[in-house]
């Protein structure tokens, strides 16, 4: 009866740790497990998958012993007992992969490594870090002033060097204010764009500075989608220059004006005076 037991229960075994090596190399990271001397004692199938090695055990463990940065990272583990996980970069087949481990420290020493295959998401990251960059440079570039706005709250998300400048306000203090704050203050319930679905084109502006000061603007408005939420994209110049001009070019013409008149009524008097 005792053997019998004895038999069992190694049976019993021996299918439990089947089961838990199939669920292991079905496991979607890659899973390592080092001795408390650093030894490669175990390795699952989406291990070898990452690394992009043959199934033979003498190659995986050369490639696991040679890879600097692998070994880098083991030897801090070790040391420190970091629960932190890292990024590394490592070398297949002349591939450059970015991994993400996860330690977990199991008794008697061992060390459990858990990778992620993160290249491709560092890579899409990495582009549309790029993107950003490029459409910033061109955002901060242009000599027009821009402000990005959301449609649903009308709160300001964005805006460029040349609108903060007008406004006498860093960037930081100008996104997450109300638009009506600096752009159209007497339409902030009435917004041409979002409450009367109106387009605007070239249109006569005004904008507030810190101070209030008003400042004419032409602007022109564009509904844009960005990441996924409705926005408008509100381009604008400073025609103060060109209204100073124009109040200048009145005054002269009033002025010119009167000078002709009274040349006129003066004229009129002297013929009248002839004429008598």
């Amino acid at each position: 009866m005792e053997e019998k037991f004895k038999d069992t229960d190694k049976y019993s075994f021996c299918k439990d740790y089947k089961l838990i090596e199939k669920l292991m190399d079905n496991f979607p990271f890659g899973i390592i497990l080092l001795d408390n001397q650093a030894n490669l004692t175990y390795y699952n199938s989406q291990f070898i998958k990452i690394i992009d090695q043959s199934q033979k055990v003498q190659k995986v463990i050369e490639w696991f012993q040679s890879d600097d940065n692998i070994q880098k990272q083991v030897r801090r583990y070790f040391k420190d007992k970091s629960t932190e996980p890292s990024i590394i970069e490592v070398v297949s087949d002349g591939d450059i992969k970015i991994i993400k481990i996860f330690p977990i420290y199991p008794e008697n020493g061992e060390l459990l490594l858990i990778f992620e295959d993160v290249t491709r998401r560092k890579k899409a990251e990495a582009k549309l870090k790029e993107r950003e960059e490029y459409q910033r440079t061109i955002f901060s570039a242009i000599q027009t002033g821009i402000m990005v706005v959301d449609c649903d709250t009308k709160v300001i998300l964005d805006v460029n060097d040349v609108a903060a400048d007008l406004i006498g306000l860093s960037r930081d203090e100008i996104i997450g204010n109300k638009c009506h704050k600096f752009v159209c203050p007497a339409e902030e319930s009435n917004c041409p764009i979002i409450d009367l679905k109106q387009e605007v084109d070239n249109s006569e502006r005004i904008m507030l500075d810190k101070n209030k000061k008003e400042i004419p603007i032409i602007k022109t408005v564009v509904p844009v989608t960005l990441n996924g939420r409705e926005a408008l994209l509100e381009s604008f110049i400073d025609i103060t220059e060109r209204k100073e001009y124009e109040k200048a070019l009145k005054r002269s013409e009033e002025k010119y004006k009167a000078i002709v008149e009274k040349f006129l009524r003066s004229t009129m008097a002297l013929m009248n005076e002839i004429n008598r």
